[in-house]
């Protein structure tokens, strides 16, 4: 996806590339993006580990980069390449840190969370819900429940069984929103990867269109096609979904 051969730029140039990129000079952002890559694919691949999905890595690699371009001081003795290693290594710890919590939740239990809020039977018995939902597995009722009402316990006993094959990560903090993380990972798991990526890094990661441009390679006008397009999916996707489980 990204093209690690080109030139390592000068201090000097690099420095003239900065205050022109920070006044929104799109061929100066690509030039440093360019220049730079393989500093922040060297930076990145020091966190990955199994388990773990190393584009992932670099992607948020790339974030960190973009915010240097924005961030960067160029009247400061800091040389612009020492402030990118900062920028990513501060991106991914704080990552890391903020995902240090993941509750696997099997995905019927997902489904029946969701079906048990939209119909709001969250206060509702055991065999009200079953009955309501038609929902014949007692045990996984009994689960979502307890997921709903205390999202901090650990989710051990609950994945004893069979249904450690069928798990859904969500990570972060679970006293957040997580059923709607649930939802959304899902969604966009139904975009193709490059859609994925665009809506990823402007509603995650707050870039906007002439920052993911380089990332990806492309214009900021094919970044706002790639947009519309994957939110018209996505709203089909849900508006489906919805249909589904009503």
């Amino acid at each position: 996806m990204y093209n690690y051969n080109h030139d390592v730029l000068s201090d000097a140039e690099t420095h003239d590339l900065v205050i022109q990129a920070q006044t929104g000079d799109e061929t100066a952002i690509e030039k440093l993006v360019e220049s730079n890559v393989r500093l922040v694919n060297f930076s990145a691949r020091k966190y990955f580990h199994p388990g773990y999905d190393l584009e992932d890595f670099i992607q948020m690699g790339m974030v960190a980069m973009m915010k240097a371009i924005r961030d960067f001081d160029a009247t400061k003795e800091v040389k612009f390449s020492t402030y990118i290693v900062t920028k990513v290594d501060g991106e991914i710890q704080t990552w890391l840190r903020d995902h240090s919590h993941t509750v696997k939740i099997p995905r019927d239990v997902s489904v029946a969370m969701r079906k048990i809020h939209t119909k709001n039977l969250v206060h509702k018995s055991i065999e009200e819900i079953a009955a309501k939902l038609r929902i014949t597995d007692i045990e996984c009722i009994e689960t979502a429940l307890t997921i709903i009402h205390k999202p901090l316990l650990s989710m051990d006993k609950l994945l004893e069984g069979d249904k450690k094959d069928m798990i859904i990560d969500i990570e972060g903090d679970v006293n957040t929103n997580w059923l709607l993380s649930i939802e959304l990972r899902e969604l966009l798991k139904k975009l193709d990867e490059r859609s994925q990526k665009v809506i990823t890094l402007k509603y995650w990661h707050e870039l906007v269109n002439r920052d993911i441009a380089p990332i990806l390679g492309v214009s900021n006008a094919q970044i706002s096609r790639i947009e519309r397009a994957a939110l018209a999916k996505l709203k089909e996707e849900m508006e489906t979904d919805k249909l589904i489980h009503s």
